[in-house]
């Protein structure tokens, strides 16, 4: 008799699919297990979202939008950490479409200060190797103001003297602190005005590198803490617009693109249909052509004449995560403090999901956060 219930309450869900974000024989079920990974994790605020094909099949959020009260949305934005490399490469990404570099050219002569390895100054560091994590930068060094002129000595923390350009994999916040300087340096433009135009407004979605500048500011959410405090306020940083300079000075803004970016689950999820839908956007907008996605999804490695030389675990500007069970996912994963944010796609199965938690002890289980891992795999039931 449940066997046979079970098969009626199945094929009423099919019956009834498009109509409802999640099979209904499924729904209470599935609900019950996210909310139980969102509780096992003591995450105070957050969401889920989930879509296959381009349509949405699960949303799911829980949680204060920030200390006042209110309540966390999909539509909650906040600053996603590195999640805005991502993002910023695609910009990137636009401009070598528009022929204004070749990926294995050096990036030295379209900055204002010197950029090599001094243990190998003959070696250049190129724009694959900077969008790969192949450069030779270290990681845990000054991004926001470097100096440079001093830097390019031996002796010094940011180059790995034991690794030439190309020929190691290491993940480093000053990588994408370049995709930003790169941009304005090559646009004359600041990276949010070029964004805006070549990117955020092309797809219809509300991204900024400050939140003041955003279309509607009042979406903004906290970043808690662990312990419940505030990590960072939505509204302190509304206050301090003015520190925000949108024009083109390379030398000055690398910390921008490392991680200042702040989107919604949302308008996230809208970009990485974008590039599941071979670059053009669900508003029929094409942003990328479909061989320029499938570069940037690409072991750099494997590209004939290219300047990398080692496989790593990123493509152009996207993680390549092969350690889940199923194909490989493409995205990006930020956290800082209690916070984190993993936006994933996956071309094979056309899912995508963007997963955010915030206030909560962030941890890791090989290179993605156990909370994004768990749903990312429980994810894969929509394509069964």
């Amino acid at each position: 008799m449940k066997s046979i219930r079970r098969a009626g309450a199945l094929l009423m869900a099919l019956c009834v699919l498009f109509l409802s974000t999640v099979p209904a024989s499924g729904e209470d079920s599935f609900t019950a297990r996210v909310k139980e990974a969102f509780r096992k994790r003591q995450v105070i605020s957050g969401c889920v979202l989930i879509s296959l094909n381009g349509e949405t099949v699960y949303s799911y959020s829980q949680g204060m939008k920030d200390i006042r009260g209110g309540t966390w949305t999909t539509g909650t934005v906040t600053r996603v950490a590195s999640v805005t490399k991502f993002v910023t490469a695609i910009g990137l990404m636009t401009l070598w479409e528009k022929q204004a570099f070749d990926l294995d050219y050096s990036i030295q002569p379209f900055l204002p200060f010197p950029v090599y390895n001094p243990f190998y100054p003959e070696t250049p560091i190129t724009f694959r190797q900077i969008l790969s994590h192949t450069s030779s930068f270290k990681e845990g060094v000054n991004y926001m103001t470097p100096e440079w002129e001093k830097i390019s000595v031996k002796r010094n923390n940011y180059y790995d003297e034991n690794v030439r350009p190309g020929e190691g994999f290491a993940y480093s916040n000053m990588n994408g602190g370049m995709f930003g300087g790169l941009i304005e340096a090559l646009s004359g433009q600041g990276v949010h005005s070029y964004m805006k135009e070549n990117v955020f407004e092309p797809l219809g979605i509300d991204a900024a590198y400050h939140p003041g500048l955003l279309k509607d500011p009042s979406v903004v959410g906290d970043m808690f803490a662990p312990a419940g405090n505030v990590f960072i306020s939505g509204r302190a940083q509304l206050n301090r617009l003015y520190e925000y300079d949108d024009t083109s000075k390379p030398r000055e803004h690398l910390g921008t693109t490392v991680g200042q970016l702040y989107i919604s689950a949302e308008d996230l999820l809208v970009v990485l249909n974008t590039l599941l839908n071979d670059g053009v956007a669900p508003n029929g907008t094409v942003l990328l052509q479909p061989e320029t996605v499938r570069l940037m999804e690409a072991d750099q490695s494997t590209i004939p004449l290219s300047s990398v030389h080692v496989t790593g675990d990123y493509g152009l500007g996207m993680q390549r995560v092969s350690e889940l069970p199923g194909p490989m996912w493409f995205g990006h994963q930020g956290r800082v403090s209690g916070y984190s944010c993993d936006a994933f796609y996956q071309p094979d199965t056309g899912l995508a999901i963007v997963v955010i938690g915030n206030g909560y002890t962030v941890q890791r289980r090989g290179t993605i956060v156990v909370l994004a891992r768990d749903l990312m795999e429980m994810a894969g039931e929509f394509v069964k």
